[in-house]
């Protein structure tokens, strides 16, 4: 067996150089270089101290999840690019969030075990709510799903208990009462922004170029706006329940009705 064994300082990055040059010609990605970084390590130790019932957050390609739901920090990147960074048409370009774009999407205070598991919650919320869309091409596109993380994101912000969940999903995430009941507020939401993409993809002709345009920051901004700015309308008038009176009242048992645009 050959082995070559390099000695060099600590605080030295050419351990790092001499990896990705040795590994070049081999099936090694840029998440596994970064399957040792001490910002994954410490967010795989934060779930599973406090979800590791339920959630097990992969770092590394064959880990073994022992039955629990898988979180790869792959998808955890593309989701907090997305929400967090709030850039949906950079998700194509998956390989960035392990080489230049680490730090920004991963290194940042804010995120933690609650801050991935509110992602994952939007996430699995939208996937199931995205079989509305009549367009089915649009809807089974990978980046239609971060366009609506994106559109959840703007429509939260708007919303006054929306940025306090923001602010420290903790409270909202880690209980499992009110981890229902945010999903339901979460649903009643994705309702209203399923009819209005329906209705926005309903204006486009049968060439529309829904990859190129899912990829267009000009476009995704304009469209995920006018959806907000319906969604903000429609509250402020009493037509549909705030995603603040949602929540509140999916906690009640039984919960309140909510009006829907299609009752009223």
């Amino acid at each position: 067996m050959l082995v070559k064994l390099i000695e060099i300082d600590a605080s030295s990055n050419l351990s790092e150089i001499v990896t990705t040059f040795s590994n070049n010609q081999n099936g090694v990605k840029a998440r596994d270089f970064k399957s040792n970084n001490p910002i994954q390590i410490r967010l795989q130790n934060e779930i599973r101290r406090q979800y590791g019932k339920e959630f097990h957050y992969e770092i590394k390609r064959g880990e073994d999840s022992q039955g629990k739901k898988t979180i790869t920090n792959e998808l955890a990147g593309l989701y907090l690019l997305a929400f967090d960074l709030k850039r949906p048409w950079d998700t194509h370009r998956k390989y960035q969030i392990f080489e230049d774009e680490h730090a920004t999407v991963f290194g940042r205070p804010v995120v933690n075990a609650h801050r991935i598991i509110l992602c994952v919650l939007l996430a699995e919320r939208i996937s199931a709510a995205i079989h509305e869309l009549d367009n089915s091409l649009f809807a089974k596109y990978a980046l239609t799903r971060f366009l609506i993380l994106y559109i959840m994101r703007l429509i939260l912000e708007d919303d006054s208990l929306g940025r306090t969940l923001m602010a420290d999903p903790s409270q909202y995430v880690s209980d499992k009462k009110r981890r229902v009941a945010l999903s339901k507020a979460v649903d009643q939401v994705l309702k209203d922004v399923v009819i209005d993409l329906n209705a926005e993809l309903a204006q486009v002709g049968e060439d529309f170029d829904y990859r190129g345009k899912l990829r267009d920051e000009v476009w995704v901004k304009a469209l995920a706006h006018r959806i907000l700015a319906d969604h903000t309308k429609l509250v402020s008038r009493g037509r549909i329940g705030s995603f603040e009176s949602d929540f509140h009242a999916a906690l009640k048992s039984p919960p309140k009705a909510r009006h829907s645009r299609k009752e009223t």
